[in-house]
Parts: structure tokens; C-alpha cells; sequence
């Protein structure tokens, strides 16, 4: 998948409904679109380390041989060390 797919299905698995004034651009960010006002450009690091975004992606159930760990935790962790973040969360879609 595209960098641009792997952010379209994320937004999808989140169910983040946005759709009116979102969209995904090439590299995989988040452009917002207000009425026939300027684009904003949120990079999609921005969007994907935010603690928000992984608890709805990862869930917060405990994390299976980690005690004191939630999903969202454990892989939020591993995410920021991933080389190529967008392949990192293509896994879980």
C-alpha cells in the first residue's frame, strides 16, 4: 500500500469521520480544508504518536506477557523506533 492508503485505512479503522474537510495527501499527512479558508497540513507523525490515536488504534486492554503494559503502550513504544512508521501500522490494518 500507498503511504496514502495505509493513513486512508487507518482513518477508517479509528472511524474518524472528518471526511467533509479531510483529506490524505501523497506522503500519507493530513490536509484540512475549512470552508474557502488556507489548508492546513497536520504531519502524520504528529497525528499517530498522539497518546488519542493509539489508544483508539491499539486499544487499552492489557498488553498479553506485559504486566502494567496496554496495547497502546507497548506498541506506541515500538512505532517510535520503527524505521518506516506508516509500514509499522500497515501491520494492524
Amino acid at each position: 500500500m500507498t503511504n496514502k492508503e495505509i493513513m486512508e485505512n487507518v482513518l477508517k479503522k479509528i472511524h474518524y469521520v472528518d471526511a467533509d474537510f479531510l483529506r490524505v495527501d501523497d506522503e500519507g499527512n493530513l490536509v484540512y480544508h475549512i470552508e474557502d479558508y488556507e489548508e492546513y497540513i497536520l504531519a502524520y507523525e504528529t497525528f499517530i504518536f498522539s497518546h488519542k490515536f493509539a489508544k483508539e488504534f491499539w486499544g487499552e486492554k492489557q498488553y498479553k506477557g506485559f504486566v502494567g503494559y496496554a496495547n497502546w503502550e507497548y506498541h506506541i513504544q515500538h512505532l517510535v523506533l520503527a524505521k518506516d512508521r506508516l509500514k509499522f501500522l500497515e501491520k494492524f490494518l
